[in-house]
């Protein structure tokens, strides 16, 4: 054993302010280097000092096991758009995969159930209803005007990005999170398909398919490409009667398409020349959405197409980037952020369709 000599300042209370340690390296975690942090949780206080990590529970200090600094990415190596990206535990991904077996058994769980009950209570009572038929393709753009495709562009970009997080979460490195990650996105849509395929009312679509594959190229495009990163997809739902409606049924969740907007904002302060950056307000950034009304949300005429007064809709209006208006935490909370900013704020926005224009002070109130 490696000798420890630990020294505690302790000022107004218990890490209050100030918090020195005095210890032998080989006993302790290190971290990439980054600014002395404090994260508070319940009993337990997790002290991130220069490029290292002890641990105070109970008040009573207790060095972690040793680790080697390479062991994860430097924060400089997780970024977005210009700001440190955090993993589910609040940190960076490991250099190699090191698969933990709780955090393992917990990923493929979420994902288990989650599947089940996506199945269970949305897919089978709105689409998979009733006897299957041979397997036969059949393409649909026309009956939402493509709303559809930018639905399953979406889900994938965000499936993707989730799923992802979660691999990192058990041990798997970015890359590999990554691979395995977009992988598992497009073999759950790719069942998705095939059930669409033996189901009376659709079809295996073809385009649905190229939709899937866009939406997890863009990932791995962004995660590849730091301009990519300047144009983020984000969606707005808001059928706020979605929970008291009493003709609502499952669909709405995910194709009640009057009420769902899809969006893409642009960082323009990051686009920007270096002279020019200082003249535009941190956090702001304009959006651009696409959308449609008229789209019958019926369980009986779901896609007669034809028959449906459907149109258009585009959109130009503002948007909010938090990861650049909330302050930074070396904690799970700031991957919560990172991850929710892909929903996009009610803000001013001009909707435009056909020759009529509107314009909202926080769309789509």
């Amino acid at each position: 054993m490696y000798r420890i000599l630990i020294t505690i300042l302790l000022t107004s209370s218990l890490f209050g302010k100030d918090f020195i340690a005095a210890f032998d390296v080989k006993q302790i975690m290190l971290y990439p280097k980054e600014e002395a942090k404090l994260t508070r949780r319940l009993t337990t206080k997790l002290i991130y000092l220069d490029k290292y990590q002890m641990v105070v529970k109970n008040n009573k200090p207790k060095i972690l096991k040793e680790q080697s600094s390479n062991r994860y990415l430097d924060i400089n190596e997780f970024t977005y758009a210009g700001h440190r990206k955090y993993t589910i535990n609040g940190g960076t991904p490991l250099r190699k995969t090191d698969i933990d077996f709780k955090s393992g058994i917990t990923t493929l769980s979420i994902l288990a159930i989650g599947q089940h009950m996506m199945n269970k209570y949305v897919l089978e009572p709105s689409w998979w209803y009733g006897v299957d038929v041979p397997f036969h393709f059949q393409e649909d753009s026309n009956y939402s005007l493509y709303a559809d495709r930018f639905g399953h562009a979406y889900s994938n970009y965000y499936l993707s990005t989730i799923i992802s997080d979660g691999f990192m979460y058990a041990g798997l490195n970015w890359r590999d999170a990554r691979l395995l990650g977009s992988l598992t996105s497009f073999l759950i849509f790719i069942q998705l398909e095939y059930k669409d395929g033996k189901a009376p009312d659709f079809g295996f679509s073809k385009m649905d398919i190229v939709a899937n594959t866009i939406g997890i190229l863009y990932f791995w495009g962004q995660n590849n490409s730091p301009f990519l990163q300047n144009f983020t997809p984000k969606i707005m739902y808001h059928y706020s009667k979605i929970f008291t409606h009493s003709r609502a049924y499952p669909a709405a969740l995910a194709e009640n398409y009057n009420e769902i907007t899809y969006f893409l904002s642009v960082n323009i302060k990051n686009l920007l020349p270096n002279q020019y950056k200082k003249y535009w307000i941190n956090g702001l950034e304009i959006a651009i959405g696409y959308g449609v009304r008229g789209y019958t949300l019926n369980k009986n005429d779901l896609h007669v197409g034809n028959n449906i007064p459907i149109h258009r809709r585009y959109y130009l209006g503002l948007d909010l980037n938090v990861l650049s208006i909330l302050p930074e935490a070396n904690n799970s909370w700031w991957w919560l952020v990172q991850t929710i900013n892909h929903i996009k704020i009610p803000l001013p926005t001009i909707e435009s369709s056909g020759q009529n224009k509107k314009a909202f002070l926080a769309y789509p109130y």
